[in-house]
């Protein structure tokens, strides 16, 4: 890990905090000072805790199982089913 390495993992790590906001936050400020010494912790942790792999498979699927019905039209105001498509269409040109 040379200098430059150093200095974006220090900057990561004082930036992280202000992204975060309810659950996200507490999670975060319910660690004791210094007990996350590198962003490398901080991510697997993060990860571990907001995005566990019951969580993903459970994803994978949804957008795995999602269609669009020949009558139904190529927009739609819902957001949740705008991002499902374009998921889809994301991961159906991914190898899996």
């Amino acid at each position: 890990m040379g200098a430059f390495d150093e200095d974006v993992e220090a900057v990561y790590l004082r930036a992280f905090p202000f992204s975060l906001a309810g659950k996200a936050k507490t999670w975060l400020q319910s660690h004791p000072n210094k007990s996350l010494n590198t962003w490398e912790e901080v991510e697997e942790k993060f990860i571990a805790r907001f995005f566990p792999p019951s969580r993903f498979i459970s994803a994978k699927s949804a957008i795995t199982m999602f269609s669009q019905g020949s009558d139904e039209p190529l927009y739609c105001e819902d957001a949740q089913t705008i991002t499902l498509m374009m998921l889809h269409n994301c991961m159906s040109s991914i190898v899996v």
